[in-house]
């Protein structure tokens, strides 16, 4: 959020609804469970892709504060140049096709559609996930 003006009530509007967001989904891919511990862990984190990257520094910086042994991130397009925020976020960074002046990541899926509640949930039980 360095790039915005965190006192802009439209900006503070924004902040407000993805951290209920967030919460709702918590409660509900959760259920009620605890978080895992992942002191001593690898964990590997894979997202679509990177474009700007803040989305991977958040969850790499709220991951190490779960003390895992290190954190891998794996993508299958990014830009051509990795950002430092990413470098010094992660151990470890795969990203199978780098691509200089990246645009937008849907731009290389023929197919790039929002994953519903109802898939994420269906995945977390089919991965014995919790």
């Amino acid at each position: 959020l360095s790039y915005y003006d965190q006192s802009d009530p439209t900006v503070q509007d924004t902040i407000l609804r993805e951290k209920e967001e967030l919460q709702r989904r918590i409660r509900l891919y959760r259920g009620g469970r605890k978080l895992r511990s992942m002191d001593g862990k690898n964990i590997i984190v894979v997202d679509d892709g990177l474009a700007t990257g803040s989305t991977a520094v958040a969850a790499a910086q709220f991951l190490r504060t779960l003390h895992p042994d290190s954190i891998f991130l794996a993508v299958p397009v990014g830009p051509s140049q990795v950002s430092t925020a990413i470098k010094i976020n992660y151990d470890h960074v795969i990203c199978l096709h780098r691509i200089k002046n990246l645009v937008s990541v849907g731009m290389w899926y023929q197919k790039f559609d929002q994953v519903t509640d109802e898939e994420v949930l269906k995945e977390l039980v089919a991965t014995k996930t919790f």
